[in-house]
C-alpha cells in the first residue's frame, strides 16, 4: 500500500464505519501528520480517490482527419454512457467510471465501424450523382447516419430518465467532471465549430436508413455508482 492510500484509509476511519470517536480522531491526526511529512495535498488525495473507480481510454483511427462518429455522435454517446469524450485528429479520449468507459468504447467502435461499412455498401449500390462529388455524398451519408444514431440514443436516454425526483445521472456527471478536472488539470477543451457543408438529400436519406438498422440496445455493465457513493 502506498502512502496516499494509507492516508485515505486513515481518513475513512469514521464512527459510521465502526470506529470509535477516539479512533477516528487519532486516525485523522495520523493522516494529517503523514500529509505534512510527505507533502501530500488534498488535490493529491482527491486524484487518488478518483483513480480507484475512474479511468481514461483512448480510441484511435487510421486517418488523421476526425471520423464522422467523433464529429457527430461522440457527445451523445458520452451522455448515454455517462462519460466525457474529447479529442482531435486521430484520437478520441473517453473518461468516466470504469464500466461506463468500456461501454462507451464499445458503442463508439460500433457506430464508427458501422458507418464505414455502410459507406462501402453505399458506394457499391449507388452511382455518383451528376454534379455531386463523392465528397459531398460521403458527408451527406454520414450526416444522415449520425442523425439517426443520435435520435435512437436520445430515445434510450429519455426512456430511462426518472419521471420525478432528483436525477442521479446529473449528479453522476458532476462527479465525472470533477474527476476529469482532478486527473487532467491542464486539459483545455475548445468548443467544436460547426462547418457548413453542401449536402444531397438522397445520400443523407440512405445514411439515415443505414443508421436505423444498427442495434444500439446492449446491456449496460454496472459501474458500482450508487446513491451512497454520490453522497460520500
Amino acid at each position: 500500500m502506498n502512502i496516499t492510500d494509507k492516508i485515505i484509509n486513515l481518513r475513512n476511519k469514521v464512527p459510521d464505519k465502526g470506529a470509535t470517536e477516539a479512533e477516528a480522531m487519532s486516525a485523522l491526526e495520523k493522516a494529517d501528520e503523514l500529509m505534512a511529512k510527505h507533502g501530500i495535498t488534498e488535490a493529491d488525495l482527491s486524484n487518488a480517490e478518483y483513480k480507484k473507480d475512474m479511468k481514461a481510454g483512448e480510441m484511435r483511427q487510421k486517418q488523421k482527419q476526425r471520423h464522422p462518429a467523433a464529429k457527430f455522435c461522440a457527445m451523445t454517446i458520452g451522455e448515454f454512457c455517462g462519460v466525457k469524450l474529447w479529442g482531435s485528429g486521430d484520437v478520441v479520449t473517453v473518461f468516466g467510471f470504469n464500466g461506463d468507459v468500456e461501454m462507451a468504447e464499445f458503442l463508439y467502435a460500433l457506430v464508427r465501424d458501422s458507418m464505414d461499412r455502410g459507406w462501402k455498401e453505399f458506394l457499391k449500390e449507388n452511382p455518383k450523382e451528376p454534379g455531386i462529388s463523392r465528397h459531398t455524398q460521403y458527408w451527406s451519408f454520414m450526416l444522415g447516419f449520425s442523425r439517426r444514431i443520435n435520435e435512437k440514443l436520445r430515445e434510450l436516454i429519455d426512456a430511462r430518465r426518472p419521471a420525478k425526483g432528483k436525477d442521479l445521472v446529473v449528479v453522476k456527471m458532476a462527479v465525472v467532471e470533477a474527476g476529469r478536472d482532478a486527473m487532467f488539470p491542464s486539459l483545455n477543451l475548445n468548443k467544436a465549430r460547426n462547418a457548413s457543408r453542401r449536402v444531397t438529400k438522397d445520400a443523407m436519406d440512405k445514411g439515415k436508413a443505414a443508421g436505423d438498422r444498427i442495434n444500439l440496445q446492449r446491456p449496460l455493465k454496472s459501474n458500482g455508482f450508487t446513491q451512497k457513493k454520490i453522497a460520500g
